[in-house]
């Protein structure tokens, strides 16, 4: 099967030298949907003159000659699946990050439940739909003791006035010993240092000389 437009289709019946040709295939010529196309059965073309003719012309021509049903439909399958192995590529490095970088066990456990709410949502495995099963799974899910999912989670509160996070109460001596001194003053407020060093050895209130 051979495709050719209409106008080319057309200009072998203007073409001295194709004339005959064009009335033979006349015979098993057929236009596409929309008539812009016309299919021809190179099967049913009769006469071996004709046959030679017809192939020199098609060799002659090779930008006119379109591509076949088939090849369109062929080429179509291998975009699906160019398209197919993407996808599942992404959903598989999506995966691995998970496993390898969230600390999602790699076990019976979460396979089942898995495939379970891929099943259930009747969806493809995707990249995105591999993170809403993760996320509306995540409490079902077992994951690694170092998955940051299974840490708890701390407010760090930021000093009034600042962008520096407050030490905790019990602050290491490595931790002071990075910490800036806004850091470290408002520390020993918090833990009251300041009452403490300012008070006499009678108890009464500490008041420094303002001279």
């Amino acid at each position: 099967m051979t495709r050719i437009s209409m106008t080319d289709f057309k200009g072998m019946y203007r073409d001295p030298n194709y004339d005959g040709l064009y009335h033979a295939l006349l015979a098993c010529a057929k236009a596409e949907p929309g008539g812009e196309v016309i299919q021809i059965d190179d099967a049913a073309l009769r006469g071996e003159a004709f046959k030679r003719q017809w192939a020199e012309w098609k060799q002659s021509n090779q930008t006119k000659v379109l591509d076949s049903a088939e090849q369109i439909q062929k080429e179509q399958r291998e975009a699906e699946e160019a398209t197919a192995k993407a996808i599942s590529e992404a959903a598989d490095k999506r995966l691995n990050f998970y496993l390898h970088d969230e600390g999602l066990l790699d076990d019976d456990q979460n396979v089942v439940l898995l495939k379970q709410w891929f099943e259930t949502n009747n969806a493809p495995y995707t990249a995105y739909n591999l993170d809403r099963a993760v996320e509306q799974l995540a409490t079902e899910l077992t994951w690694a003791v170092w998955s940051p999912r299974t840490q708890s989670v701390s407010e760090t509160r930021l000093i009034e006035g600042t962008n520096e996070s407050e030490l905790p109460l019990d602050a290491s001596e490595s931790q002071m010993r990075r910490a800036s001194k806004n850091q470290l003053l408002d520390l020993s407020k918090r833990r009251g240092e300041f009452t403490k060093n300012r008070r006499g050895s009678f108890g009464s209130a500490f008041i420094e000389p303002t001279f």
